[in-house]
């Protein structure tokens, strides 16, 4: 059951149920078992699904029915229906991360913003346990909850023309992973040398919803030493359990 909830139509085929506006996991939980739900439930009407922080929207298939019927028909699941995301298709990995001055561009405005040395912002970034609440808003980002609010600073007013893929960024309350080269403005704290960008149908996401993340840091040597070895198809990103 959830609280509260909205719909909007989206042209004559797409449904958006809205809930709260915030980032919480349990809504987020809420939303992927809803989306699996349906997924299961309407095979041949379901055309496409997207999650958000706070909302789901559901793309029929032309000609496959009225959208207003199938809204009527998810209203009622919704209000009956409690949503759950299995545990069993959530896996837990541990990625490098290299808080080097080289690919923390950030690191001196951080300091500042925070009002904390390096060495403790790299020891609270470090050692929390993330979550994969989201992927967008360029192929392959990673939006990871769970971040100490002790790390909460706001975006670049500038954002940059470039990021490399591999950086991993912090905005407000969160820490997320750019997998391609990209403009972005998130805080840029660190790199990993796991490559997210291959877009091989067939493994890509790497990463899936409500997985779990956790950092290891590396220093320069190291991470020049894996980059090396990704760079030639090597995979060095670590998967600790299949499943939970």
């Amino acid at each position: 059951m959830i609280d509260e909830c909205r719909f909007k139509y989206f042209g004559e085929t797409t449904l958006v149920l809205q809930l709260k506006e915030k980032i919480d996991l349990d809504q987020l939980k809420w939303l992927y078992g809803l989306e699996r739900f349906v997924l299961n439930r309407y095979p041949d009407l379901i055309r496409e699904t997207m999650v958000t922080y706070h909302e789901i929207s559901i793309t029929i298939r032309p000609q496959s029915g009225s959208l207003k019927a199938f809204k009527e028909k998810l209203n009622q699941v919704v209000q009956e229906s409690v949503f759950t995301f299995p545990g069993n298709e959530i896996s837990k990995y541990t990625i490098p991360i290299c808080y080097d001055e080289e690919y923390a561009l950030d690191k001196v405005r951080l300091e500042e913003k925070l009002g904390l040395n390096w060495n403790i912002i790299k020891q609270i970034h470090s050692h929390n346990e993330y979550r994969v609440y989201m992927l967008g808003f360029i192929p392959g980002f990673v939006y990871l909850g769970g971040m100490d609010s002790r790390l909460s600073c706001k975006r670049l007013d500038k954002p940059r023309t470039k990021v490399l893929g591999g950086s991993i960024g912090i905005a407000d309350q969160q820490t997320g992973i750019y997998a391609i080269d990209s403009p972005g403005g998130w805080n840029i704290i660190g790199q990993t040398p796991v490559v997210l960008n291959n877009f091989n149908p067939h493994t890509f996401p790497v990463f899936h919803p409500l997985d779990i993340i956790h950092w290891k840091e590396i220093d320069k040597t190291q991470f020049l030493e894996l980059k090396s070895q990704a760079s030639k198809g090597i995979n060095i990103l670590k998967l600790t359990s299949n499943g939970i």
